[in-house]
């Protein structure tokens, strides 16, 4: 029999010899069921078809090496059959239940061929041995379900606890998530408490009040600063339940009330109200329509503010320049009475000129053969003095008018020169000497023309009398004009007597005068006059001697 090809090899080639054709039967039920494995594990992805086909020939070569050392090892078939129990529990491990059934069916047919009576044969005569293969087939089938039912339970222990770890990081990374949400809540909900805290404190100390008033106007919150009084005094009320302008400024009132029905905002709607005290309070409010989620309106909110003392600062600055203006206008006509003399020399030089030239057109058209060529040129005369005179009246009478304020556009330099014709008898008086230096192509400023030309003659018959105590080679007088970088500047510059730089500014105090008489309030209205134009006015030292006034007035672009 060692001599012999092993017959196991035989088996598994098919090259064995076939006693009967009950073993060619059973052989063929062995392939059918070795072909239903594969075709079974044919639907199975590729992948885990090819790692069981793997598994299975693996089972096969160990089956078919344990059962030739069996053969060669001449063992019992007790001692082959516990043999092919350990194996196929060893292949439980790495393959699975169809693969074990088809390994059992090999090894209960290696075990009746090879190992039982008669041998190279199914058949089994003994009736121990047919105990043994059975009990092998029963043990085998108990074995390998209940380590493939291990299997099973390890595999859902591992994917419970692969489940287990994925939940638990989703959980941590739920968990991180929230963490972070509820720290950025946190965040949000103590930045909200400040800004809230914030706005309580700006409510209690500022000046302004808010309010809500509903569908039919009436007040539904105030706080507590609201028109100097206690909330609760006019929630239910209208605003112009407490107004006392309602009468007397009803067009005011009608165009808020159109407002309000219109669903409108408005902005900075002033009132007499009565205030918490009882006495009246100005004041200002601006609100904007609320409506719901559905566009139903619901009311007004706003804001409200006593505006009581900026109204009556403006009412004050009003009087301030009224008096200001019934100030200057008698600084002017003080202006004219020095001036009376100079004025009455310039209205009477072209009156004397009329009368003259009158006498000679009569003369001439009075001749056996009138003149009339001579007579015409005496005419045109006539009307030049006369429009001489005209003007010289009209300036003076627009400086003795107590006109209101009106700005226009004016040429500075055709304001100096309607200046300096009124004071030239003052100045030929005096002897001085006037020089002008009028730059050209100069902006226009908006001023009032009376009111620059009251500050120029002002700030001439100064000079002049300043120059009456120096010598008369000295009483040089200069006038000037120049561009500024933020509009034009004029500069009167004297060689008189000068001024002292530590009193520099006392110039322009009301009631300080260095003249004998003075009522010393032409500087001070004049510092006025400019300032009221946006402009400057200011003194300075003239070297080597006298004094410099300049003021400066903004252009067009910046007074306009």
């Amino acid at each position: 029999m060692k001599e012999q090809t092993p017959p196991v090899i035989e088996f598994l080639s098919h090259d064995v010899l076939r006693r009967d054709h009950k073993d060619h039967s059973l052989l063929s039920s062995i392939g059918r069921q070795i072909g239903s494995f594969i075709k079974w594990k044919r639907v199975k992805p590729h992948k885990e078809l090819l790692n069981q086909a793997n598994y299975l020939l693996l089972g096969l070569i160990a089956l078919a090496t344990v059962t030739g050392l069996c053969f060669l090892l001449d063992a019992p078939l007790a001692s082959a059959a516990f043999t092919y129990l350990v194996l196929l529990v060893l292949l439980s491990l790495v393959t699975n239940f169809r693969s074990l059934i088809v390994l059992s069916c090999v090894g209960v047919c290696c075990l009746s061929y090879f190992f039982a009576a008669p041998i190279y044969s199914l058949r089994v005569d003994d009736p121990q041995d047919l105990s043994t293969i059975g009990a092998f087939v029963i043990t085998s089938l108990i074995v390998n379900f209940l380590v493939m039912r291990v299997r099973a339970e390890q595999r859902d222990r591992i994917a419970t606890c692969e489940l287990l770890r994925d939940t638990n990081q989703r959980l941590a990374t739920a968990n991180a998530a929230l963490r972070n949400e509820n720290a950025e809540r946190g965040r949000a909900e103590a930045a909200l408490r400040e800004s809230e805290a914030k706005l309580r404190d700006y409510a209690a100390t500022a000046s302004d009040w808010l309010w809500e008033i509903g569908p039919d106007y009436k007040f539904t919150q105030l706080t507590g600063n609201a028109f100097g009084s206690h909330p609760a005094d006019r929630i239910g009320t209208a605003c112009w339940d407490h107004a006392l302008d309602r009468d007397t400024e009803s067009e005011k009132w009608r165009r808020l009330r159109a407002t309000l029905d219109s669903r409108k905002l408005f902005r900075d709607f002033v009132y007499c109200a009565v205030g918490g005290d009882g006495a009246p309070i100005y004041v200002k409010a601006s609100g904007k329509p609320v409506f719901d989620c559905d566009g139903e309106f619901r009311g007004y909110r706003g804001t409200g503010a006593d505006v009581t003392a900026e109204i009556r600062a403006d009412r004050a600055e009003t009087e301030l320049r009224k008096v200001q203006s019934r100030l200057a206008h008698v600084s002017r006509v003080t202006t004219l009475g020095e001036l009376t003399a100079s004025l009455a020399h310039e209205v009477n030089q072209p009156l004397a000129g009329v009368v003259s030239s009158a006498d000679a057109c009569l003369h001439w058209l009075a001749a056996k053969l009138p003149n009339v060529d001579k007579a015409r040129r005496a005419t045109e005369r006539i009307l030049r003095d006369a429009k001489r005179a005209s003007d010289v009246v009209a300036r003076v009478r627009d400086l003795a008018k107590k006109a209101p304020l009106q700005r226009t556009w004016v040429d500075i330099n055709e304001t100096v020169e309607e200046t300096i014709s009124l004071a030239t008898r003052e100045l030929s008086q005096n002897n001085v000497s006037l020089e002008t230096q009028l730059a050209e192509n100069l902006p226009q400023i908006l001023a009032d023309r009376i009111q620059l030309q009251q500050v120029i003659l002002n700030l001439i018959i100064n000079a002049c009398e300043a120059l009456t105590a120096a010598d008369d080679e000295f009483r040089k007088l200069s006038i000037s004009t120049a561009r500024e970088m933020d509009g034009v500047a004029l500069t009167v510059r004297d060689t008189g007597v000068g001024i002292d730089p530590q009193q520099i500014e006392t110039l322009f105090e009301a009631f300080h005068t260095t003249k004998p008489g003075g009522m010393g309030m032409g500087l001070a209205v004049s510092r006025s006059i400019i300032e009221g134009h946006g402009g400057r006015l200011w003194a300075e030292p003239n070297e080597p001697r006298g004094a410099i006034f300049k003021f400066t007035i903004p252009s067009k672009k910046e007074n306009g």
